[in-house]
């Protein structure tokens, strides 16, 4: 099973239809702060079923090791990273909190698996 952090944005949808076609199995995981929910929609017109999406924050290690686990996660995609070049100038401690930790938090939960 792939992991993909960030699914439902733009690029983490796209890679969630490029998974498919290839044959593999994968959860979306987001916390919708830059996307929506409703991304399930097109993407079950295109795959002709609607993909796994889990709501959570890749900050939230604990969230992260029980999807892991329970969906015997092999792979991840991290798509899950804010990049406003302006907004993150305006709040840089939220983007490193954000992308660093998250990042951090990510690779913790993956290696207590």
């Amino acid at each position: 099973m792939i992991l993909v952090t960030g699914g439902a944005g733009y690029i983490g949808s796209h890679i969630a239809v490029a998974l498919h076609q290839a044959g593999h199995a994968f959860i979306l995981f987001d916390n919708f702060s830059n996307s929506s929910p409703e991304v399930t929609f097109p993407l079950q017109k295109i795959m002709g079923n609607a993909p796994r999406l889990i709501e959570g924050d890749v900050r939230d290690r604990d969230l992260l090791e029980r999807v892991i686990q329970q969906h015997a996660v092999t792979w991840v995609i991290h798509c899950a990273g804010l990049k406003a070049v302006g907004e993150s100038v305006c709040e840089p401690l939220r983007y490193f909190e954000n992308n660093v930790v998250g990042t951090i938090r990510l690779l913790e939960a993956m290696t207590s698996c």
